[in-house]
């Protein structure tokens, strides 16, 4: 049976968005206190997951004491400052094809351009950067979040596709491995866990694209 046209597959396209939006903040915002308090209201009453709970136990505390250490792993982890200082930085070309701006950042380019958008997050540098391919899937999930509302199932089925087509080309292609490095490289556990759950998240999240494409049944 298909999802029904109502509130519930709305909700939980929103829900997912939001989900990205988050996984994208962590990979594009270094930390500040504004950050961090929005991250821990977000996180209250979410300790069903020990690394959630974990991340909570963190930010409970003083956050300004927490912004410099967290911004020296950021710097370290993400910004790809140097070969032996932290992980490659978080390209999909560079994991991919070992270089920056390669035939795998067009063909991301491609895919954000037949959904309407062009550049999404021009501070990133090349939009096949970790952030902005979170980021692009979160616009995809609202927009099949407003088909859903609007009882446009064929909308909320392009939108469903678009996901599926770029979680299966392009961001479960290199996330697991970029997620991996990044947590066994951090000395701060706020992104050891962060990054284990946006692997998991998205791993999940992947299946659930196709089993409701199969749901929906459109041919």
């Amino acid at each position: 049976m298909p999802p029904p046209v109502s509130e519930p597959a709305a909700t939980l396209a929103s829900q997912r968005a939001q989900g990205y939006r988050f996984a994208a903040g962590l990979f594009l915002r270094c930390p500040q206190t504004g950050w961090l308090t929005a991250l821990r209201e977000t996180l209250k009453g979410r300790n069903h997951d020990p690394r959630l709970q974990a991340m909570a136990d963190i930010l409970a505390g003083d956050l300004q004491a927490l912004v410099e250490p967290l911004a020296v792993d950021y710097t370290r982890l993400l910004g790809g400052l140097h070969r032996d200082y932290g992980p490659p930085p978080p390209y999909e070309s560079v994991y991919r094809e070992g270089k920056l701006m390669g035939e795998t950042t067009l063909r991301v380019l491609s895919h954000y351009q037949r959904a309407g958008f062009e550049a999404i997050s021009p501070e990133a540098g090349p939009q096949d950067h970790m952030g902005v391919e979170l980021g692009f899937l979160a616009l995809l999930a609202e927009g099949e979040a407003q088909a859903w509302d609007q009882g446009d199932v064929a909308g909320a089925y392009r939108a469903l596709r678009q996901e599926q087509a770029f979680l299966d080309e392009h961001l479960m292609q290199w996330l697991p491995e970029c997620c991996r490095r990044i947590g066994a490289e951090a000395c701060q556990d706020l992104y050891r866990s962060a990054v284990d759950l946006i692997h998991e998240g998205c791993t999940q999240d992947q299946a659930l694209v196709a089993e409701m494409i199969d749901a929906l049944g459109v041919p």
